[in-house]
Formats: C-alpha cells, structure tokens, sequence
C-alpha cells in the first residue's frame, strides 16, 4: 500500500508577491513580521489596554487616574515608529519622525492590512493542506 505525503510548502507561500511603498522617490521593500516581532506587538498592545482599563477603573471611582497610566498620543506615536521601521528597515527613523500624520498612518494601515492578508492566507494554506 503506497502512502502519500502531505507537504505544506512554506518556501512556495512566504514572499510570493513583493510588496513596496515608494516614498520621496525610493522604493522600500516590505519586510513580513517574525513571531517575534508579533509578540513584541502584543505585549506592547496589551501594556497600553492595561493602563487605559486602569485609567478608566480609577474615573468610575471617582478618583485622580495614575499619571504613569495615562496613554499619550507621543507614545501611541512612538509605537507607530517603531511599528513602520520594522516593516521598513531601509527607512531611517528621522525619515518617519518627519513625515507627514496622513502619510504615517497610510503606512501605518498598509502594515495592519498586510499583516492581516498574511494571517488569512497562512489559515488558506493550511486548510487546502487539510483538504
């Protein structure tokens, strides 16, 4: 009785399109997220949600929040940076810090719906395996 393998051929599926931003006339290559750096993420996404619950908990009692709890728009920009850089290394930091707002956060979206197209197509790929 022969017996088939099952292959999921993870060369094949990472990096089949190249994706790029052009910003002042170069062309920058987007670099997927690693585990790591998606963990890195969540723990920063987890750290702001907690301060601003503790921020909320201390207003519902009616008292003065924790100034080290309150989530600044510096550090939600901070955050951004760094999100931006690591998608785009070829872009310097004073690059980013000098963009535009509107051009930040178009970035700032291609990276979120990039990062989503590749969470959908890894859960394709795997279920096409399972077929």
């Amino acid at each position: 009785m022969k017996t088939e393998a099952k292959i999921l051929n993870l060369d094949e599926f990472e990096d089949r399109i190249q994706k790029v931003i052009k910003y002042q006339g170069r062309e920058h290559q987007f670099h997927p997220f690693t585990v790591q750096d998606y963990i890195d993420t969540m723990k920063t996404m987890t750290l702001m949600k907690e301060k601003e619950e503790r921020v909320e908990k201390a207003i519902q009692e009616g008292k003065e929040p924790n100034p080290k709890d309150l989530v600044g728009q510096d550090e939600v920009f901070e955050y951004t940076v760094k999100s931006i850089r690591r998608a785009f290394p070829t872009l310097s930091e004073e690059e980013v810090r000098a963009m535009p707002i509107n051009t930040l956060n178009a970035i700032s979206d291609f990276i979120s719906n990039e990062v989503n197209d590749a969470n959908e197509e890894a859960d394709e790929a795997v279920d096409s395996e399972k077929k």
